[in-house]
């Protein structure tokens, strides 16, 4: 039943008569705008609209722009009678009435052009004209006035056919351009307007009616903040080089009393008993952590060379050779490696590397191991599991146990969370100064980087001190520089402060980096490993080697890997390598 019945509505609908509403349509044929600016800035304007109207409106309407700081003051409103060729003054009042206007809103003005009772328009066109003045519409603009003015009221219904606009101005007022400004557009949609933008000046001084508040408002460049007083930047200037100059007397006192200063052991020196005694009493992982204070790969090759050594494991080195050019590519050689005792026998970071490598059982090598985490989108890094154990073990031989420099970190870190403070006020309150400041921040941050890295590398060598001193020294007295420059551009009390205060952090957090952490047996320990390497270095450079077998996990890791290959390449067996990795094994034939 229910289908049935909605069946009969659709087609009743559809039977009905229907009717529709008229449609409604206006637009501006003409839009004639005769204005004046007179000698005290006021805009005096007469507004022709010729309106078409189509359809059942009521009148017309306009709104006006108003700026801050502008005025409008309404003379009158006419219509132009077609038939007498004359134009009625329309009145202000209700607008129950043809020919009254009155204020809709503040700035909408509205009046009546047909009454609800009257029949709608048919493509009627009526000419009315508005005539009133603004003040306020010229603004200053740096020693000079601007005149920037939407003469085309944008919030309208429909479209403008044509606009014609004609500016004329009392002879007081003096432009780049020539007088009267006669501007037409065709064609203008709803939201388009037609802006008149002067540059002028005024002969006689200053006009009477000018914006207080810019209807285009131009942005004034910021007043700067007053210099620093001239003692300031070279007071903080002398501050500076007097702090580096104590902090490099404790710095070299420090170095001095744990020894960093003195000559390293001589390498001509050193024998088979000198290196049982300093090196080969620790295992080859250790030595290359404490060589370096740092955990790399080679410690990691060290390792297994040293489980190969011990028989725990055997590998081998398959080589990549290009055929037909019988080519040994190194990069694609392939290290093969097999458990001789359970896995369960390995303790500590021996058994972490183990079960990292050996993920399908006893055997393994360099492919599948590549293969099996690429797969497995997981990643092992064989140094980071040997990292913390080693650390620790290296910090037992070397590091004072009463550590003085343990809190070292605090003033600096102090004085840059001041200086941050300090300089982001200054960004918020002297913004003609951030350019500069962004630059000096940049500048000093670099400083900060660099003398941190070279400080770092001067504690962690016993090697090239003097460079290294001198590198980070360079960098630590930039800011002390950067200070007098500064003060010498006129920056703010502020903003020198906030600097002043940065270049400290600087300075401090760099020569705390370069203070060595180590006793003065930890001290002695690096340079004998240090002079230990440079005996390994010496020896590979010979045909005949002092070396032996036993002492390729050392070799490793001192990171002289790739000295041990060319040595092979040079002057041992053209077999294959017998190390734990293509780059960095020893020949078949040994050393001996």
């Amino acid at each position: 039943m229910l289908p049935k019945i909605l069946l009969s509505l659709i087609l009743l609908s559809l039977a009905l008569p229907v009717e529709y509403a008229p449609a409604r349509s206006l637009y501006w044929r003409l839009l004639d705008v005769e204005a004046r600016l007179d000698r005290d800035g006021r805009l005096h304007v007469r507004e022709s609209q010729t309106m078409v109207f189509d359809g059942d409106w009521n009148g017309g309407e306009r709104r006006f722009n108003l700026r801050p700081g502008q005025r409008l003051d309404f003379a009158r409103l006419l219509r132009h009678d077609p038939t007498s060729g004359t134009y009625r003054e329309l009145r202000s009042g209700p607008l129950d009435q043809v020919d009254n206007y009155g204020w809709h809103s503040q700035n909408t003005l509205r009046w009546r052009s047909r009454l609800p009772s009257d029949p709608p328009f048919a493509g009627q066109a009526i000419t009315y004209v508005l005539e009133y003045s603004l003040g306020g519409i010229v603004s200053r603009q740096g020693t000079g006035y601007l005149l920037d003015h939407d003469f085309v009221f944008p919030e309208r219904s429909g479209r403008i056919e044509k606009a014609r606009v004609r500016l004329d101005l009392d002879p007081v007022w003096q432009g780049r351009i020539a007088f009267p400004v006669i501007q037409e557009m065709t064609a203008l949609p709803p939201g388009q307007g037609l802006v008149i933008a002067l540059d002028l000046q005024h002969a006689e001084g200053n006009p009477a009616e000018i914006a207080a508040t810019s209807a285009a408002p131009v942005r004034q460049r910021p007043k700067p903040p007053l210099p620093a007083p001239a003692w300031l930047g070279p007071a903080m200037s002398a501050i500076l080089w007097l702090t580096l100059a104590l902090l490099a007397i404790r710095f070299f006192r420090h170095e001095r009393r744990l020894g960093r200063f003195d000559p390293l052991p001589a390498v001509e020196a050193i024998d088979r008993d000198w290196l049982q005694a300093h090196v080969f009493r620790l295992p080859p992982e250790v030595v290359g952590a404490a060589w370096d204070k740092q955990t790399s790969h080679h410690e990691v090759a060290a390792v297994i060379a040293r489980l190969v050594q011990e028989n725990k494991i055997t590998s081998r080195v398959e080589e990549f050779v290009l055929p037909l050019l019988n080519i040994r590519i190194r990069s694609f050689a392939v290290l093969h490696m097999r458990l001789n005792i359970p896995r369960q026998h390995f303790t500590g970071y021996e058994r972490r590397l183990i079960d990292g490598l050996f993920i399908a059982g006893d055997s393994t090598d360099t492919r599948t191991i590549r293969k099996h985490y690429r797969n497995s989108k997981t990643s092992f890094n064989p140094a980071s599991e040997l990292a913390e154990p080693l650390g620790r073990q290296v910090e037992q031989l070397t590091r004072d146990r009463k550590n003085p420099l343990a809190y070292n970190w605090m003033p600096p870190f102090l004085l840059a969370v001041l200086s941050f403070f300090l300089l982001l006020a200054n960004g918020f309150l002297h913004r003609t100064e951030l350019t500069v400041q962004v630059t000096g921040l940049v500048l000093f941050t670099i400083s900060w980087i660099c003398g941190g890295v070279t400080a770092w590398i001067y504690r962690n060598r016993s090697t090239g001190r003097t460079a290294r001193i001198l590198f980070f020294s360079l960098f630590a007295m930039l800011p002390a520089a950067g200070i007098a420059l500064l003060a010498s551009l006129q920056f703010s009390t502020l903003g020198l402060t906030g600097f002043f205060v940065l270049a400290m952090a600087v300075i401090t957090t760099i020569f705390n980096l370069a203070m060595a952490r180590d006793d003065r047996e930890g001290v002695l320990l690096c340079q004998q490993l240090t002079s230990a390497r440079r005996f390994f270095q010496r020896e590979l450079a010979k045909e005949q080697p002092d070396l032996e077998d036993a002492w390729f996990p050392y070799l490793m890791a001192f990171g002289l890997g790739d000295r041990v290959d060319a040595w092979f390449r040079q002057f041992g067996s053209t077999g294959p390598l017998s190390g734990p990795a293509g780059s960095s094994g020893s020949g078949s034939a040994g050393f001996t």
